[in-house]
């Protein structure tokens, strides 16, 4: 009778887990402590895998991890139990990117589904590994074992399984840009979910199918199919991503009033920084559609959020990024330690074949053998004890750098939130005022900081924090300038700095002379005309680099004003190009048009 009621309580668990979570975890503590009342291992067992399942579901991954590393504690006979126990701990341990223990876990669970000629745990877990690799980014390696996991369903009757791998495949493809290949994949799963009849894989592949769909007619009629499904079946919680999509299409399409009420649905139903791309999505969608719409207030308040969420995501990258950097060193090492095991295996059946050959020899020669063999033995032994400790304090080097990277980037992303603020704070005191003047004067300002922000951003984006992409910095302030006067698609913009290992202070400057010209062509060089053209390239000549700059508007401007230049903006050029001690290169051509050249030297 106390069996039947833990069974009942971790039933009632499995049933709630994902429409009612809290209240699933509730059962499964229920049934954990009945079960430790009567020392029932087996439902001890069972009950903190529940709970370790909810715990994940939650977005709770190291209680997670917890749970069910003291689920494997308890002696486990029962086959079903072992395969679901390693893969729920696999699945746990992917989301935490430990990628050398989740896999572990999955071929744990493999060669125990060989030995019990189970095909479909076969499947299953060709899959999860798979999954992985897909996650690791290794994508042919994901491709060949869902290939695996496929040939092993289409043997059996067809299931949901066998649409879920195809759908796999289809990740794989649109990870990789072949759309094509992956709507196809898609569609042919369709059919499959459709057969087996379960709604929430259906509605599935009609969003997977919109997720990839060209036509945007086609991918609001997948997309609202999905949403209708899952409406019908009562799963709310599944709904957050098919608006998200529908919203961004709506946004892509410049319908903001129907994008700003799909992405408000989906921010609704999404939770936790587990979430955190997602919501960074929408609240970044939100924002400019709101702003698109004139609604100011509302585009603070999500360009707020947005700024939060895309902190939150880059700490929680950087602790991630640690860890699968730990993780992909472990898999190395297990690697290298397999590689390693075999050579001993090789050496040592070489050494007792040659052993076997000297027992023919007098007994001197096999006294000599075997004196030789201690000594090759306890160098072997040093070597290994000094290859460990090289390896320990190769590791603690790596982890200390890699912890001072983290905290510089930290400080780069605090510096440019810190400008950031600043810029919104100058953008509200330019809504406020009535005075034009006053409008001009803030917008200039804004720009700037924005200029010198986006130098931190790229820094703390990047893999190396000393070297600046410069070509790339250049394109964001320049594309940026354009898209706040509404110029970008009406200017050609062309860029071309291919520079490498430019420190970021002559960066800023470029940035801060390149953000002042494109103003200047765009107030007085512009005039509507369809093919106003921006010029900017910087490349090395005679050991020194040129900097040139020209825009094709109908007036031509005397570059000898900044001689004594007479605005704020003319100034500032003047005084960056001498802050770096660059020369000025006077053209004879009498053109329309403004053109400036001059050359510096980076190290000056």
């Amino acid at each position: 009778q106390n069996n039947l009621k833990i069974q009942s309580f971790l039933d009632s668990a499995d049933v709630l887990k994902e429409v009612r979570p809290l209240d699933a975890l509730k059962y499964g503590f229920e049934a954990k402590t009945l079960a430790e009342q009567y020392n029932n291992t087996k439902y001890i067992a069972q009950a903190h895998h529940k709970i370790a399942t909810i715990y994940r579901i939650l977005g709770d991954l190291s209680t997670a991890e917890q749970y069910i590393d003291s689920a494997l504690i308890y002696p486990i006979t029962d086959y079903n139990d072992l395969i679901e126990f390693n893969t729920a701990r696999g699945i746990i341990l992917k989301q935490l990117c430990k990628y050398d223990e989740s896999l572990e876990c999955f071929n744990n669970s493999l060669i125990a589904q060989q030995s019990q000629h189970d095909l479909p745990g076969e499947g299953r877990s060709y899959n999860n590994i798979g999954r992985i690799y897909l996650a690791m980014e290794l994508y042919p390696k994901a491709l060949d074992y869902y290939r695996k996991a496929f040939n092993i369903y289409n043997k059996l009757p067809v299931s949901k399984g066998t649409g879920l791998i195809l759908t796999n495949i289809g990740h794989v493809y649109r990870e990789t840009d072949r759309l094509d290949s992956a709507l196809f994949y898609y569609k042919v799963a369709l059919p499959i979910f459709q057969k087996v009849n379960n709604p929430i894989l259906i509605a599935y592949a009609y969003r997977s199918i919109g997720s990839v769909t060209e036509n945007e007619e086609q991918a609001i009629d997948y997309l609202n199919r999905s949403i209708d499904i899952i409406k019908e079946t009562g799963s709310i919680n599944e709904l957050k991503q098919p608006y998200l999509q529908l919203g961004e299409v709506y946004f892509k399409n410049g319908q903001y009033k129907l994008a700003v009420e799909n992405l408000r649905n989906s921010v609704e139903l999404t939770k936790g920084i587990e979430h955190g791309d997602q919501l960074r999505d929408a609240y970044f969608m939100l924002s400019s559609s709101y702003d698109s719409l004139g609604d100011y207030k509302n585009a603070l308040y999500y360009q707020t959020n947005y700024y939060h969420i895309k902190d939150s995501i880059n700490s929680q990258n950087n602790i991630r990024a640690m860890q699968e950097y730990e993780s992909n060193i472990k898999l190395q090492e297990k690697q290298n330690e397999n590689k390693i095991q075999q050579i001993e295996i090789k050496n040592t059946n070489e050494k007792l074949r040659i052993e076997h050959q000297q027992n023919i020899y007098f007994l001197i020669g096999v006294v000599v053998l075997v004196l030789l063999l201690m000594i090759v033995v306890i160098q072997v032994v040093k070597q290994k004890k000094n290859n460990r400790i090289l390896k320990f304090q190769k590791t603690e080097i790596e982890k200390k750098d890699k912890e001072k990277e983290v905290l510089i980037r930290e400080i780069h992303h605090r510096v440019k939130n810190n400008l950031q603020i600043i810029s919104s704070l100058l953008k509200l005191d330019q809504r406020k005022t009535d005075n034009q003047e006053a409008k001009n004067i803030l917008s200039n300002s804004t720009q700037r900081i924005e200029a010198i922000a986006f130098i931190h951003e790229k820094l703390y984006q990047q893999n190396d924090l000393t070297d600046v992409d410069l070509e790339d910095y250049l394109y964001d302030i320049a594309e940026n300038l354009l898209l706040s006067y509404d110029k970008l698609k009406s200017v050609d913009l062309d860029i071309k700095a291919n520079i490498k290992n430019l420190h970021a202070d002559v960066a800023i400057n470029l940035g801060m002379l390149t953000a002042e010209l494109v103003t200047n062509s765009i107030k007085h060089g512009y005039s509507n005309q369809k093919d106003f053209k921006i010029d900017l390239n910087i490349f090395e000549q005679n050991n020194k680099f040129v900097f040139s700059y020209a825009d094709n508007g109908p007036e031509q401007m005397d570059i000898s004003q900044l001689e004594k230049p007479k605005s704020f903006g003319m100034n500032l050029i003047k005084s960056t190009i001498k802050k770096m001690n660059g020369k000025l290169i006077i053209l004879d051509e009498n053109k329309a048009g403004f053109i400036l050249m001059f050359t510096f030297k980076p190290d000056e």
